[in-house]
This record gives structure tokens, sequence and C-alpha cells, in this order.
């Protein structure tokens, strides 16, 4: 993920930090890649537990067009944040067809 300093320098200071959003070879399968929420730099800095790992259990076309992220409902797989997760109101950006391992 981004690093909190580069994201504060990327947006400026009077932005707070909630967590990071990024993907992850699923560690289930291996396979594609999974979402990850995650707080542990943010704000439940500290907490070990404070990030989800999620897979997709629904989705829509964004109703705001193509251009959009399709909005999802995710149920976490690994971590403790959430049981479930939507994300809704996207704007522009596709996921990454790989990852760096």
């Amino acid at each position: 993920g981004v690093s909190t300093l580069g994201l504060e320098a990327a947006l400026g200071s009077g932005y707070p930090v909630l967590g990071q959003h990024y993907f992850i070879v699923n560690p289930f399968t291996g396979n594609g890649l999974s979402p990850v929420f995650d707080f542990r730099d943010g704000m439940y800095t500290g907490d070990s537990s404070a990030f989800i790992v999620t897979n997709k259990t629904g989705d829509i076309t964004a109703p705001t067009g193509k251009q959009d992220v399709d909005w999802l409902e995710l149920a976490t797989a690994q971590g403790s944040v959430a049981k479930t997760t939507f994300r809704l109101d996207t704007r522009y950006g596709q996921p990454p067809s790989s990852v760096r391992h």
C-alpha cells in the first residue's frame, strides 16, 4: 500500500488518513486479486488486527457511468474491522490486472 506519509505529501496535511486500500493476490486460491482495507497505519495505528481482506459477494454497474468502477458488496475473509463492506460512489479507476509478489 501507499505509506501514510506519501499520501499526506500528495494530498496535503489537511486530510485525515483513515487507512489504505490496495489489492493483494487472493490468499486462499493464489489466483486473482483480493481487495484490502488496511487501517493499521491510519486511524487504528498500532492495532495489528485493524485490516480486512475481502471477497466480492455482489456487484452492480456504477449508475454514474462506464468510466466509474463497479459498486461492490464485499464479505470479510480475514481481519476484524468489519464483516461486510460496500464500495460505492466510485470515480474512475480500475483495479490492477496483477500485483508484485
